[in-house]
């Protein structure tokens, strides 16, 4: 399918930072925002939605850092944990964390919609969940 030398592939990178480059994809927003990311310090979250029929066989890739939870859902309600970052390693206000992660519609079982979640580790401290950007590749022709 995706592999076959006939298809094309789209690509978009997004920062997610007080440019507001994001907002079209943001259903819930209760995070802080700077001139580099978005983070959910405290109990704040931050919830996309990307609407798949714009972006077939879409693998969507997100840049996070700090003590984060990375979740998604097929139906805004019921979340499953991409990383939670305090399963992974200490509490940190370094920044020295960043990681990458890749989720793929077609293997979580996605249909025309997709959303994603991030939030803090650690509600009663800052430094949580930040986001820098995010990516989705996707077959333009198929």
């Amino acid at each position: 399918m995706a592999d076959d030398p006939g298809y094309e592939f789209g690509y978009i990178n997004v920062l997610t930072n007080e440019a507001n480059k994001d907002k079209d994809y943001i259903v819930v927003n209760t995070a802080g925002v700077n001139g580099r990311l978005r983070f959910c310090d405290g109990d704040r979250k931050l919830v996309y939605k990307f609407d798949l029929k714009n972006y077939p066989e879409a693998m969507l890739t997100f840049n996070v850092v700090q003590n984060y939870i990375l979740e998604y859902s097929l139906d805004n309600k019921t979340w499953t944990v991409v990383a939670d970052y305090s399963k992974i390693g200490e509490w940190t206000k370094n920044g020295d964390n960043a990681a990458s992660y890749t989720i793929s519609a077609a293997e979580v079982g996605a249909g025309d919609e997709l959303y994603v979640r991030l939030r803090n580790t650690t509600p009663d401290m800052g430094w949580g969940g930040s986001i820098t950007s995010f990516s989705i590749r996707y077959v333009k022709n198929n």
